[in-house]
This record gives C-alpha cells, structure tokens and sequence, in this order.
C-alpha cells in the first residue's frame, strides 16, 4: 500500500495528507475547487505543525480532478462533510471507482448513505467508516493546517465485515478500534450532539458578537449542558435498542482526547468539555448559517429520529432542536436529510436495519 487518494482539502482533509505523508505514503490531494490549493500548489505541499510534525508534507499530485487523484489508487479516504457524501460517492460510482472507500468520518448512518447511491447506479463498493473524524485541526491560512490532536481509539466498522479492509484502516488510520456492532460506528457521531444545542441556545450570542467567543469554553453554559445531556440520553437509548453500546458523549470525547478526563469520569459533561485542551481555542461560527447546522442536523439529529421512531424509542430533545434549526435557517432539514426514505430503512424492524447496516441484507 503506498497511494492513497485523499478527497477533500479543509483541515480535516489536510491533516490526514500531512500524516499520511509522514508515515511515508504517497498522496493524491483532491478539492472540487481550486482555490485551497492554489498555496499547495506553489510550496509543493501542506505546510504542517503539531500532531503531525512541523514541516512541509510533499504532496505528489494536487488535483480538481476526480480521475487524476482516484486512478490508480489503492484506497480513496474521503475526509468531507457529510453535506458532500451524496456527491461524492455519486461521481465515484459513476467512474465504477474500485478501490476501497474509507469515510472518515462516516457520520449518523455514512455508509449505508454511500451505499445506497452506490446501488441506485447499479454499483457496489467496500466502505469502511469511523465513528468521529481522528483529527482535531485547523487551518488558518491556505495550504497550512495545526493539528491539536491525532485521535486514537475511535470506533470504525466496514462493509463488508472483512478483515482485509478492516487491516487497511488500521495501516492508513493506527490506534483506531474495531466495532463490534455495525451500527456502534453511527451513534459515535458527537457532533450531532456537541454543535446543535450550542447552536440553537447561543443563537443570539453568535448572531450580536459574529461569533467572538470560543464555542466550546465559553459557549457550553449550564443551560447548554442540560440540553446536550438530554440529548445524548435520546442517543445512547436508540443506540442500545438496536444492539449497540455506545458511551456517553463526556466519555466518548475523553476516549478520542477532546474532554478533560478527570471531568468526564465524575460525569460533568460541560466541564469535561470545557476543560478540554484539544478545543479551547476554537472559536464559535460567524453565523447560524453554518455546517454546525447544516450537516449535524440533518445528517446528524435527522437520522437519529429516524432510527428512534423504527426502535420506538422517543426523541423529544433532537426533534424539537431539527423544528427550531429549520426555523431559524429556512430550510427542510427533516424532509431534504437521512430519512427513513432516504436511507432505504421506511417500514423495517429493529433486527432488519441491524442486518442492513452489515451489508446483511
């Protein structure tokens, strides 16, 4: 294994290059738009600290083109937003693209998402997906990324069950952890349950200061807390009447790196995460209009309800925060995002989408 086609080029995307380089592979870099790569281009590379090392990562091929980078590959990590799977793992199937897809991260539900574009044009694939992605970075500058944290112990399944993918995540991806329920991966999404309540509760906060504070210490106050707790409650219940043992969200954050240990093992979720090292210079989005809503609600809270409602499991805390996101945003989160039709799942039992979310059926 020495190509690797990584696809996307936020800093998320960027990390993953960075690290892959160091570790000695070669990377093909792909954005759908030119502009963050313009300054790879030019310096022949990421321009890396932290984590990762500090340095100039050699990027071989810097590409808007899907064919350049995935040709040729022998596995394509895809490290987007969950706005952009259905795209991506269109345009993908479209080229019959063979090699294995790693989602990272996969978010609520990712692969089956993939997997069911990948059906409607007549294809299939082996995916692989991880619960959360294993980087915490930024970039605040084109081509540059600081990498505050390489995650270890984050929860990754494939389809289908095999060990030979399951061995290639654990190459490309080390220190990450097996699942032992395909559906474990899915409820490892902390986001959905991190950034809406945040979001919603601080809405006039982020709209008065266009976003001058940091989200997580200084955003995640005792109201904010109460809600996130519920809310990880909804998650971890539907979680467990599907089979799958998930931790709570201050454990699961502790787990990866992202939340002050002695916090979370006292059970103070908000302290726990504003204690946390890894995000306590991250500052709050500029605007409500923002992927902390438009991807972790619907690819987040939406599907949850979707799965709660199959397991008749009620979810009162993420429906009310999708009906208040799609106020405050106009849009249709819950008719547009991963629902029961859009995931193929409307009208299956519990043990049913168990052996879906397996490849099982």
């Amino acid at each position: 294994m020495t190509e690797v086609a990584v696809l996307g080029a936020g800093s998320g995307g960027l990390a993953a290059a960075a690290d892959l380089v160091s570790r000695g592979y070669t990377v093909r870099l792909y954005n759908r738009s030119e502009a963050p790569l313009k300054t790879i281009r030019v310096r022949g590379g990421v321009q890396a600290s932290g984590a990762v090392g500090d340095g100039l990562a050699v990027v071989q091929t810097v590409t808007t083109s899907l064919d350049e980078a995935v040709d040729g590959a022998e596995a394509i990590l895809v490290v987007l937003p969950a706005t952009a799977h259905g795209d991506i793992a269109r345009a993908l199937a479209d080229k019959g693209a063979a090699a294995p897809i790693i989602l990272n991260p996969g978010h609520m539900c990712g692969s089956l998402h993939v997997r069911r574009v990948f059906e409607a044009a007549g294809e299939t694939l082996a995916v692989a997906e991880l619960g959360t992605l294993t980087y915490v970075s930024r970039s605040l500058a084109p081509g540059t990324v600081d990498v505050y944290l390489r995650a270890a112990g984050v929860p990754f399944s494939t389809v289908p069950n095999d060990d030979e993918i399951a061995n290639l995540v654990e190459v490309l991806l080390p220190g990450q952890s097996r699942a032992a329920h395909p559906m474990e991966v899915w409820f490892w999404d902390v986001n959905m349950v991190l950034h809406p309540p945040g979001m919603i509760l601080g809405a006039a906060r982020i709209e008065s200061t266009r976003g001058e504070f940091h989200f997580y210490r200084d955003g995640i106050t005792d109201s904010v807390e109460a809600v996130m707790t519920r809310l990880d409650e909804e998650r971890v219940e539907v979680a467990r009447a599907f089979g799958a043992v998930v931790p709570r969200l201050a454990e699961a954050m502790a787990t990866i790196g992202t939340a002050d240990v002695e916090a979370a093992r006292s059970g103070q979720l908000g302290e726990a995460i504003r204690g946390s090292a890894a995000n306590a210079s991250i500052k709050a989005p500029p605007r409500l209009d923002h992927r902390y809503l438009h991807e972790d609600i619907p690819f987040g809270l939406v599907p949850l309800t979707a799965l709660g409602r199959i397991a008749a499991v009620p979810t009162p805390v993420a429906s009310g925060l999708i009906e208040l996101a799609e106020v405050i945003n106009g849009r249709s989160y819950m008719a547009d995002g991963l629902n029961e039709d859009a995931l193929g799942i409307r009208g299956a039992r519990v043990d049913e989408v168990a052996a879906i979310a397996g490849g099982k059926a």
